[in-house]
């Protein structure tokens, strides 16, 4: 049973639905209009990355949620929860958790909506 449906930003026609599990992720080509804000609240950069990112979080300071990311196949690669987010980023080194070059999505889910973000991990070549 999904929990949550979200448009991908950046990914047109693509959708995702996190599972009652809250370990994997199932695509669909289901859009769910003017859900999810271009302004979410976070940020990925540098997007594309070779080997690690910092996730901007201003939007959440003092909130409880939890950042996850999950690679193309839907499987959640980290999670990192926080009971009251104190810090406006936070800075994760794919290459040290063993991930390899692929697409990512990034999400934060906390009391309101989930949020979903695209990362696209590839050699600096």
């Amino acid at each position: 049973m999904a929990l949550a449906e979200v448009e991908i930003l950046g990914c047109p026609g693509v959708s995702i639905s996190l599972n009652s599990d809250n370990r994997t992720l199932g695509t669909g080509n289901k859009i769910i209009e003017n859900e999810v804000s271009p302004l979410s609240g976070f940020e990925l950069v540098p997007n594309p990355t070779s080997s690690s990112v910092v996730v901007f979080l201003e939007k959440y300071l003092g909130k409880t949620g939890d950042l996850v990311v999950f690679n193309q196949l839907g499987v959640q690669v980290f999670s990192q929860h926080f009971d009251k987010l104190e810090q406006p980023k936070i800075h994760l080194d794919l290459r040290k958790m063993g991930l390899k070059n692929g697409l990512f999505y990034v999400g934060i889910l906390n009391a309101g909506r989930p949020v979903f973000k695209r990362l696209v991990m590839m050699d600096e070549n």
